[in-house]
């Protein structure tokens, strides 16, 4: 029995040779028979965003774990300032209390000196204060594009929901809608990590009707083509 520590990444063919007590030679070659592969996140198990205070507590799960030797982890703030450290494979639970944006950092080590660094982004803020919104028109033809505007302090991030469904992103946006009625409105407001959200039920009405047609192909007549009218609204003429 003999072992042997590999200290770089790759594939690797092993050869024995025997040789009797007279001379006799044997051997024995496997090619790619063992093979190092630098640690890989399996799972992470660590939330990328919420409110200060903001509890950090991973706990990941790598690859071939029983190879790693050394564990060290570092968190950063968004001036690459450290604010903590730990060693060993599950760092005590750490609470940001400042708002930012800060990089979780790993760096293992394996017994054969190979060294690895994995980051991840965490994203933390205050709750944001109350705020409103506003559209131009509120009640207009559906061929008409309707904008929204938040009202309210600085945030990082903004997105909005008509009816549930689709979504905008932008502290303004603007929007063409394809069905009529009353729409819902909902908008969420990030400061970095931490979101508040506010909905406005029938906030904008659209009227008017919706152009719309299908083409069918007619299989008895190659050359001729069936237009079926798929408009809505109150129609009056075509």
């Amino acid at each position: 029995i003999t072992s042997h520590a590999f200290t770089r990444v790759g594939s690797f063919t092993v050869k024995l040779t025997i040789v009797s007590d007279r001379n006799c030679i044997g051997e024995r070659l496997v090619n790619n028979m063992i093979t190092t592969q630098p640690p890989k996140v399996i799972k992470a198990n660590l939330p990328d965003s919420g409110c200060v205070p903001f509890l950090v507590a991973p706990d990941i799960n790598l690859a071939n774990e029983n190879e790693i030797a050394t564990w060290k982890w570092v968190y950063e703030d968004a001036n690459n300032n450290p604010v903590f450290s730990s060693i060993g494979r599950v760092p005590p639970p750490f609470t940001l209390t400042q708002s930012g944006i800060y990089s979780v950092k790993l760096k293992v080590v394996t017994i054969g000196g190979c060294d690895t660094t994995f980051s991840w982004k965490v994203s933390v803020g205050d709750i944001p204060k109350d705020f409103d919104f506003n559209a131009i028109p509120k009640d207009d033809c559906a061929s008409k594009t309707f904008d929204f505007k938040y009202i309210g302090d600085t945030a990082t991030g903004f997105k909005w929901y008509f009816n549930g469904l689709d979504s905008l992103v932008g502290e303004e946006v603007s929007k063409k809608f394809k069905k009529l009625g009353p729409v819902n409105v909902r908008l969420v407001v990030f400061q970095n990590g931490c979101a508040r959200e506010k909905t406005v039920p029938n906030f904008v009405n659209v009227r008017g009707v919706i152009s719309a047609f299908s083409v069918l192909d007619a299989c008895a007549f190659p050359m001729d083509r069936a237009i079926v009218d798929n408009s809505t609204g109150n129609i009056q003429k075509w």
